[in-house]
């Protein structure tokens, strides 16, 4: 006689897509949540994630290295009507980023997302200069690469 033993596994089938800096129009059901990856990463960066053309209360979640569920995630926001579109900041990420956006209202509706990498300026240039794609353009008499020295001339 022999008896056969089943191990049955049950794990949550979630539907992902990539998200780009290029909008992606989605529609979503009440009571339900789409998610969404950001590429892997080998260098630190913030994102600025912009959601948009919003006709019912949403709810964006992100969460580092994981997907957002309702209870755990690292930064969300509510976007309604009255704000059309929102926009969640997250910085100094390391790693792929989990998003969600879940409909809190009681029809389907349809949004625009989109995410954008920003790679920071070291040391976010001391507060004398300006960023531009992760290159300080120092302020007068401050110095590259972060404008944390400043140089005078000395005029004898």
């Amino acid at each position: 006689m022999y008896v056969s033993i089943l191990t049955l596994i049950i794990q949550p089938c979630i539907d992902e897509r990539p998200i780009s800096s290029s909008p992606i129009t989605e529609t979503l059901a009440p009571g339900a949540w789409k998610f969404y990856t950001s590429a892997a990463s080998v260098s630190m960066y913030d994102a600025e994630i912009v959601i948009g053309g919003v006709t019912q209360l949403l709810t964006l979640a992100a969460k580092v290295g994981d997907f957002p569920t309702q209870y755990s995630f690292s930064q969300s926001l509510n976007c309604g009507v009255e704000q059309g579109t929102c926009t969640l900041y997250l910085a100094n990420l390391n790693a792929q980023l989990g998003v969600g956006v879940y409909n809190l209202g009681t029809n389907s509706t349809t949004y625009t997302i989109s995410m954008n990498r920003l790679f920071p300026c070291p040391n976010s240039c001391s507060n004398q200069g300006n960023c531009s794609n992760r290159v300080c353009t120092c302020n007068p008499n401050f110095v590259p690469p972060d404008c944390s020295v400043c140089m005078y001339h000395i005029i004898s």
